[in-house]
């Protein structure tokens, strides 16, 4: 059985949708990369996180996503309803998108070539440009959140390592 520690909320199942047992996931499913899906979600049923596997997954917008899930019945289906959907962490490693969904405050920041900077306070979703704000000491260091300068996030070991371009912490600590 999956511990619920292992893994990240990412929505909730609204709907039904058409007549080929697939339903609406609401949610921050920009983490499910349609093109790039886990084999499975797990679907929180009566306190117990079951696996489902998925056999399609079409993005609907930001904030929506339409799942087929292999062989469920008509009566499960009803019974997913306004179920809370998961995924493990794991398929999230390493993903900069991710961290929206998974609360990162209080991770250690490091960075390639400065080592430790920093303790991560949020991650602000601009529509343009998302920024992972941290503190060090009494000074607060904002460093956009792009898969170029976020190199790899460590849930388990709460860390994010960076490689951030030279001069963007002269900024802040040397201003």
């Amino acid at each position: 059985m999956i511990n619920r520690e292992e893994c990240v909320l990412i929505g909730k199942i609204t709907k039904k949708q058409g007549f080929t047992g697939q339903v609406v996931i609401l949610g921050d499913t920009t983490l499910l990369n349609a093109k790039a899906l886990p084999e499975s979600v797990f679907i929180d049923i009566d306190g117990r996180l079951i696996p489902f596997f998925i056999s399609s997954a079409e993005q609907q917008s930001r904030k929506s996503i339409l799942i087929s899930f292999m062989d469920i019945t008509d009566i499960l289906l009803d019974r997913i309803l306004q179920k809370d959907v998961y995924v493990l962490k794991s398929y999230l490693e390493g993903a900069p998108e991710a961290a929206a969904a998974v609360e990162i405050n209080g991770y250690e920041v490091y960075d390639e070539k400065h080592g430790f900077i920093g303790i991560a306070d949020q991650l602000l979703n601009r529509e343009i440009q998302p920024l992972l704000v941290l503190l060090r000491n009494d000074t607060e260091i904002m460093i956009p959140w792009t898969s170029a300068i976020i190199i790899r996030t460590d849930h388990q070991g709460r860390k994010i390592l960076t490689k951030i371009p030279d001069g963007l912490l002269d900024i802040y600590l040397n201003g």
